[in-house]
């Protein structure tokens, strides 16, 4: 049942940076509409401070998608854009056809074992004059297998 927590957790993560990509707007924009979806205390707009027992929302961003892994391009960042070096750089106008892979992680310190659970779920597509358009059509909204450590 925590499991299904984190699960949904990270599920509604998705779904708010994924409605808050559209044409027109700057990353940072993207960014400040998907931080203020999140705002309640211990979901994605109000991370805990480092090392309080609490959710992390880690590699929780939009980036584009390259040829190759890690070939530079746009991002929209997330909720650790500091941690990451993003800070400080100059905002991108988002535009039609643009292409992101969008992904939240919801991970647990429980004050003493980092990752004692957690979730990164991720989707890609494209910005369209409607909003974001996501390439995948496999069933997300619920948790559907749980993997446990050494059992499959």
């Amino acid at each position: 049942d925590f499991q299904r927590e984190v699960y949904q957790c990270a599920y509604e993560g998705l779904m708010a940076l994924t409605n808050s990509i559209k044409a027109g707007i700057t990353n940072y924009e993207a960014q400040k509409n998907w931080m203020d979806k999140g705002s309640e205390p211990g979901r994605w707009g109000t991370m805990p401070k480092w090392p309080a027992p609490g959710r992390y929302y880690f590699g929780s961003v939009a980036h584009h998608i390259g040829l190759c892994s890690g070939d530079p391009g746009p991002m929209i960042p997330g909720s650790v854009a500091s941690l990451v070096g993003f800070e400080g750089t100059p905002p991108l106008t988002l535009e039609k056809n643009m292409c992101f892979a969008v992904e939240v992680g919801c991970f647990t310190w429980d004050g003493e074992r980092w990752a004692r659970d957690g979730v990164k779920l991720e989707h890609c597509g494209r910005v369209t004059d409607k909003g974001f358009e996501v390439f995948y059509r496999f069933p997300l909204k619920d948790l559907i297998a749980c993997g446990l450590p050494g059992v499959y």
